[in-house]
């Protein structure tokens, strides 16, 4: 599988946590428009860990940054068992 086709399926994957939502702002974001972004950034020693990938509008991941937030500031629209595996992944 070639590269391109990896990386849209990982999105893909990673928007499915979520329905489709911003994680942070609950907004239904266009396939073209979706980002994902390091819960626990690469910068604080984050890693390309499934369990650290979050999905987020555009907006949102800029707001965000390199910057360290909770859970509930960060992934209100996550489903369950998805905000559990965070938490278990960021102790």
């Amino acid at each position: 599988m070639g590269r391109r086709k990896k990386k849209r399926n990982l999105k893909s994957e990673v928007w499915k946590k979520s329905n489709g939502l911003c994680a942070k702002c609950g907004k239904a974001v266009p396939i073209d428009k979706q980002t994902i972004d390091h819960f626990i950034p690469k910068y604080h020693g984050g890693t390309d860990d499934f369990r650290n990938l979050i999905p987020l509008c555009k907006a949102c991941n800029r707001a965000k940054g390199s910057r360290l937030m909770t859970v509930e500031e960060c992934c209100r629209y996550l489903g369950k068992d998805f905000i559990d595996e965070l938490i278990k992944y960021s102790r």
